[in-house]
């Protein structure tokens, strides 16, 4: 049996000659630290890799019902208490006509798809919106979002999608018209010509698309940076994010994320002096800019960045100003603005309140209806509501989805009774 003696001297000496690789752990330990907290700091290689790494498993965790399609969780969000599916609070102030709802349609034959409505909850009609017959090798219908649409009087629609890569028409039972690939996205707006414009992600800029309503056809295609930005000198107004570069321009991810296209058509001309008819109105969401784009040689014509911020869904109304729904991503509250491009002049025409709550921290789309009313799509409560010009509430519907959560809804309008011809909406049984 060794003594006490020898054995602390063995100790001491394993000690010593441990010692250089502890200290060497040690610096590699630190060192790693270190250069983790500059790259997270900095943005350092690998910071990306670790960044994406790190998203990608608290996205798995987080919606992995989804991904393996027992239920569209990326889709649903909580639904405030003793909000009723359908609900008309102020009978004799209600737009007439009928409620077309787009988003998700759980429950129902596809999990995208578009209804309508009464203003009392009978359903009038369904298209099933079916993602995988569009785009067979794309993403799992779970994993998009149907967000615009453009519905006609034959009761056929033109659709895109978030996070999709089609843009489609549709018939009144589902049935495929005609499609076309790309990355498509936000908005599809009908004009006045037969035409439709939709957004569309190339490369390193967003384009706006004009195609044939009837037959998918391109018309035209005009790119913000090529045929916008760079041919008129707008790189201050739109390049405000991008990184520092003597050499050339390093773009990043989603640089403009332009949310929406509408075209002036030529019975409001006449309320903007400034505008002709054809001219197009896009909203550019990570620069908060809303602008008027020129038909003829595609610069721009107006602008404003802001008030609002991180907005969706400009419009021109007959008064001859343009409404915003002005999101705030972020802050809790939304409103919808208007804004006269002449004076400059803006005014709240809707800001929730403690009794109304109105926040849709991304998506949202507002009309205004032909008695003055707003209709207000909430996408991120899955939640629709009129209200008069006062801001009382005279209508609302919400997408339940169960007892306590709302599918996301990414559209709605007020359809008059009479809007699709007769048998439009027939598909046997």
């Amino acid at each position: 049996m060794s003594r006490p003696g020898q054995n602390r001297s063995t100790t001491g000496s394993g000690i010593r000659q441990a010692l250089p690789l502890l200290m060497f752990i040690f610096a590699v330990s630190f060192a790693a630290f270190f250069y983790g907290y500059l790259a997270a700091v900095k943005k350092l290689p690998p910071h990306g890799l670790i960044s994406t790494a790190y998203d990608t498993v608290v996205d798995l965790a987080k919606y992995w019902k989804n991904d393996l399609a027992i239920e569209p969780t990326r889709h649903l969000v909580e639904r405030k208490p003793g909000r009723p599916a359908f609900a008309t609070y102020l009978p004799d102030r209600l737009e007439t006509g009928n409620r077309l709802i787009s988003g998700l349609t759980a429950g129902h034959k596809a999990l995208n798809g578009a209804l309508l409505y009464t203003p009392d909850g009978k359903e009038l009609h369904y298209w099933p919106v079916d993602y995988d017959s569009l785009d067979p090798d794309g993403p799992d219908p779970e994993n998009v979002m149907l967000h615009g649409i453009a519905v006609f009087r034959d009761g056929t629609i033109i659709v895109s999608f978030d996070e999709g890569r089609a843009l489609a028409k549709i018939d009144a039972c589902g049935n495929v018209i005609w499609k076309n690939r790309g990355w498509y996205h936000h908005a599809v707006s009908k004009s006045y010509d037969g035409t439709v414009w939709a957004l569309r992600w190339i490369s390193d800029s967003d384009t706006l698309d004009q195609v044939d309503a009837g037959t998918g056809k391109l018309i035209q295609r005009i790119s913000l940076m090529k045929d916008v930005i760079l041919p008129h000198r707008r790189q201050g107004l739109f390049l405000i994010k991008f990184p520092e570069n003597e050499d050339g321009l390093v773009t990043p991810v989603d640089p403009f994320h332009t949310n929406d296209v509408e075209v002036l058509p030529p019975e409001l001309a006449s309320a903007f002096p400034a505008f002709e008819a054809g001219d197009l109105l896009i909203s550019v969401r990570e620069v908060d800019l809303v602008a008027v784009v020129s038909a003829a040689d595609h610069d721009l014509k107006w602008w404003s960045t802001g008030p609002w911020y991180r907005q969706h869904d400009p419009d021109f109304l007959p008064d001859g100003t343009i409404s915003v729904f002005d999101n705030n991503m972020s802050f809790g509250t939304s409103r919808i603005l208007a804004v006269n491009p002449q004076t400059g002049e803006q005014k709240t025409l809707f800001e929730g309140s403690a009794s109304l709550p109105f926040y849709s921290w991304r998506r949202g789309q507002q009309e205004q209806l032909e008695n003055g009313n707003l209709l207000i799509t909430e996408s991120e409560q899955g939640h629709v509501f009129e209200v008069d010009r006062n801001g009382e509430l005279v209508w609302e519907y919400n997408n339940i989805y169960d007892e306590s959560r709302n599918g996301i809804v990414t559209r709605a309008m007020v359809l008059p009774e009479d809007f699709f011809e007769a048998g439009a909406l027939q598909c046997g049984t």
